[in-house]
């Protein structure tokens, strides 16, 4: 099961995806109610089986413009890209989810990320591949969600985490990766180039074995470091603090 946050009313709700349910079909998609103050109600569907394959990675994002958050999910089981779109309604009952295809990653796309990333003022979708050395990214084509132009961003084999910062603080958005079979230069960054949909990657070279990317200011100094958690053969060892601009771990 993975978990995010989805706008869907009063307040930021749960969203959850499991690949397999107890029926034992291909996946389901819930969201869950705020109440506000940690309460949450009964889950409601976004889907079902009907058009999932092992759904692993999901968030939430605008993808039509609206102003309504819309679901994007992965699949690892065909490698497919899906997006929800969220009809609104002033009821939990109300809000209905309409199916639509992104496109295809390379392989097993296990993270899925959210960000104007050629500064559009319009969502992109990006996702990270498993089995491949490269990043997927979806340029929203006009805003609206119904087209997506395809990209590969290279970067180290095996892929699991993806996520997205202002990490030189030049005002656009970069990316971040995180790979688990890397045993060195495992947590890369992607500088954008003004919006160009041309990256530059920094790795950090001590990293190894990553399974996710994070951003925050660590140690205050005012800019942004890199937060991973790093595993090998499916045991948790440690997490470690990458400062981006010196490509230290501490």
């Amino acid at each position: 099961m993975r978990l995010s946050f989805l706008d869907a009313r009063r307040g930021k709700s749960v969203l959850s995806s499991t690949g397999r349910t107890r029926a034992g079909n291909t996946g389901a998609l819930y969201w869950y109610e705020n109440y506000g103050r940690s309460v949450f109600a009964a889950q409601h569907s976004v889907k079902g089986d009907e058009a999932l394959n092992y759904p692993w990675s999901v968030i939430g994002g605008d993808v039509n413009g609206d102003g309504r958050d819309d679901v994007v999910v992965t699949n690892w089981g065909n490698a497919r890209i899906d997006w929800y779109e969220n009809s609104g309604g002033s009821t939990a009952e109300d809000i209905t989810f309409t199916h639509h295809v992104v496109g295809y990653a390379g392989s097993m796309p296990y993270s899925v990320g959210v960000a104007d990333v050629d500064g559009d003022n319009d969502v992109d979708i990006f996702a990270g591949n498993k089995m491949m050395d490269y990043v997927s990214l979806f340029v929203n084509d006009d805003g609206s969600g119904d087209s997506f132009t395809t990209m590969r961003i290279d970067s180290p084999a095996g892929t699991y985490g993806v996520s997205s910062a202002d990490v030189d603080g030049d005002g656009d958005i970069d990316l971040l990766s995180a790979s688990d079979s890397a045993s060195a230069d495992a947590v890369c960054w992607y500088e954008n180039l003004a919006n160009s949909l041309s990256f530059d990657r920094h790795c950090m070279a001590d990293s190894a074995f990553a399974y996710s990317v994070a951003t925050g200011d660590v140690d205050g100094d005012e800019d942004l470091d890199l937060i991973s958690g790093a595993g090998r053969r499916g045991m948790l060892e440690d997490g470690r603090c990458l400062d981006a601009r010196r490509g230290a771990s501490g």
